[in-house]
């Protein structure tokens, strides 16, 4: 039986609908990124007309894609996910008899229009994407797995002796909301501007902590001698807990936090019934056969507390009629300069 499709403008969704959707988000392996809070928040900062894209067998749904319109002109643009927002995920969350390329082929981009296509983190699905498609990784650690056992399996040697070392010394985490989303954020900032990268504005963070519950959405803060060295922003569902944000002074000193803060998240998110807990993006296959060197540095990092590695795609797909005057547009830009 062939799958039907719909599409919905976020404004005309009311909230029996939306709660419909968020159900069917969380019994199906889909992650805060779906969800209908966080696409309404992320819609107001980057200025997109939200969409939520449905897919039905015999009138029962079966699939459900969030996806982000934004318009320059006539060029017309489409995104389940936004890498350049540190959102590496999105894409299609489905039942378990409905498969990744059938959902795909309903979209089919029309004139002067563009999509870009990350997907679901593909946990307990053998899916490959092979056409047209960019393969990333991430890695997971399962919580239904006992904390002993994450500690002496999943957590290398290194890494647990810098958490030792981080306790001897008297590193102190504080699981810490929106009352300390100023420090956080000082500290993000700080980090952008030494590593060139452009900062969200705070009140992206801001609405994300404070509208997010506490078992969604918490910052974690570590302190050597009360001085503030570093912190990471979690995010996620019951579903999975995401290392989204981390930030450091450029000048706190290795004393193990990084290593203690990870730990002290991978122990919460346990206990607050989380199926697994995700480091957040490690490298695309480009980035680990060009072995580029600042993403290869992240990975180690993050590989030294589970090498359960996780696929999800980029797919970009582009009509004739967009790559044509996307490619005039840019021509006039560079002569214009």
């Amino acid at each position: 039986m062939k799958l039907s499709f719909e599409r919905a403008n976020y404004k005309i969704i009311n909230q029996t609908q939306k709660n419909r959707i968020d159900k069917f988000i969380e019994n199906h392996g889909g992650l805060v990124f779906h969800e209908t809070l966080f696409n309404e928040i992320l819609s107001g900062f980057i200025k997109s007309d939200l969409y939520y894209h449905f897919a039905y067998r015999e009138n029962n749904l079966v699939g459900i894609c969030p996806v982000h319109k934004t318009q320059k002109g006539l060029l017309k643009k489409y995104e389940s996910g936004k890498l350049d927002f540190e959102i590496p995920y999105g894409g299609w969350v489905f039942s378990n008899e409905t498969e990744l390329p059938e959902l795909m082929s309903l979209f089919k981009p029309g004139p002067f229009e563009a999509f870009n296509y990350f997907s679901n983190i593909l946990i307990n699905n053998n899916t490959i994407l092979t056409t047209d498609a960019y393969i990333y990784w991430t890695s997971i650690i399962n919580l239904d797995t006992a904390l002993e056992e994450i500690w002496k399996i999943n957590i290398d040697s290194k890494r647990r002796n810098m958490i030792r070392k981080a306790q001897k010394i008297g590193i102190k985490i504080n699981i810490c909301g929106s009352e300390v989303i100023n420090d956080f954020y000082s500290l993000l900032k700080e980090m952008n501007i030494s590593t060139g990268m452009k900062s969200k504005g705070i009140e992206f963070y801001k609405q994300l902590i404070s509208c997010y519950p506490a078992e969604k959405a918490r910052i974690m803060l570590a302190y050597k001698d009360n001085d503030l060295l570093s912190g990471i922003f979690l995010l996620g569902n019951k579903n999975v807990i995401h290392y989204w944000q981390g930030a450091s002074h450029w000048n706190a000193g290795n004393y193990g936090q990084g290593e203690l803060l990870q730990w002290e998240a991978i122990k919460w998110s346990s206990r607050m019934g989380v199926q697994y807990y995700d480091l957040c993006y490690l490298y695309s296959n480009k980035q680990l056969e060009e072995k580029e060197k600042k993403q290869m540095r992240i990975a180690d990092f993050k590989l030294g507390f589970s090498k359960e590695l996780m696929p999800f795609y980029l797919i970009s797909k582009r009509s004739y009629s967009f790559k044509i005057l996307n490619k005039i547009q840019n021509t006039l830009r560079y002569y214009r300069r």
